[in-house]
């Protein structure tokens, strides 16, 4: 996902949400048998502050628009 990040205006959220989606991918996907390895879910916890945190960053520089 990096590599389709490279030419787009806000490359650190863009980045950012690619970060997001691989630890979505590492802590819930596949087969888990009842079982959530807690470490993985704070890591995506963890991925997707720092998204927000971006976003809002983006935003407020008006590089992102809100679309609410």
């Amino acid at each position: 996902m990096y590599y389709q990040c490279r030419n787009v205006g806000a490359k650190g959220v863009c980045e950012a949400l690619a970060d997001v989606y691989y630890a979505a991918v590492r802590a819930f996907g596949g087969s888990t048998q009842g079982k959530r390895d807690d470490d993985l879910v704070r890591k995506y916890q963890d991925k997707v502050a720092i998204y927000n945190k971006l976003v809002a960053e983006a935003q407020a520089a008006g590089i992102l628009w809100r679309l609410d």
